[in-house]
């Protein structure tokens, strides 16, 4: 009895943890792939549009090949419209929103990159950042602009990211706003230049 009782536990211990090893797989094979290029230098400019409740940007983009691939996949807001991409040269590049999941972007390079080369991208977008509809954090606005006043949070991608939160990066953000909006962020500032208004 005694013996029954040892081999019934340790068929239980086993059990227990082959239980535990399949319901660890399943999590291992869900994490996101880290991405192909890794964004390392940002050069931003965006309008803001407070009455229209919108933004319209472009980006300068530096990225760093993580393995050789020409596949270039990076997150933006799914409301903010991918108008053009081109490479450094200024050749046009084909781009398409991911199917599956509509954060992510995919540019087709014109060759591979090698691993630990740099690549250049200009990135033209725009669109609404009104409510929380469509947010990449689901019910929260992490983004918001409005007459009154305006945020862009991190999470929201209002920029091109790669393998958010975890990728570092540096950039020049400029901002051009409504005389009565006053912009405030994190880095090193420089004074504001007043502009003409736009027709």
């Amino acid at each position: 009895m005694n013996l029954r009782r040892r081999i019934s536990a340790a068929l239980s211990t086993l059990f227990v943890l082959l239980l535990a090893s399949a319901a660890a797989s399943p999590s291992l094979a869900q994490e996101p792939r880290q991405s192909a290029f890794l964004a390392e230098r940002y050069d931003v400019s965006a309008y803001i549009d407070a009455p229209g409740q919108s933004i319209n940007a472009s980006a300068k983009v530096d990225f760093k090949a993580q393995e050789v691939s020409s596949n270039l996949r990076f997150e933006l807001h799914p409301n903010l419209e991918l108008r053009e991409v081109k490479s450094a040269a200024g050749k046009t590049l084909p781009f398409q929103r991911d199917g599956a999941n509509p954060l992510f972007v995919i540019v087709q390079l014109p060759s591979q990159v090698a691993t630990g080369a740099t690549v250049s991208v200009n990135f033209t977008y725009g669109g609404l950042l009104a409510n929380e509809e469509n947010s990449p954090v689901p019910g929260v606005r992490v983004a918001s602009i409005t007459k009154d006043g305006a945020y862009l949070l991190l999470p929201s991608r209002w920029f091109p990211l790669t393998n958010f939160p975890s990728n570092r990066f540096t950039g020049t953000f400029r901002f051009n706003v409504p005389d009565t909006f006053a912009v405030a962020g994190t880095g090193k500032a420089s004074a504001p230049t007043p502009l003409a208004p736009r027709a």
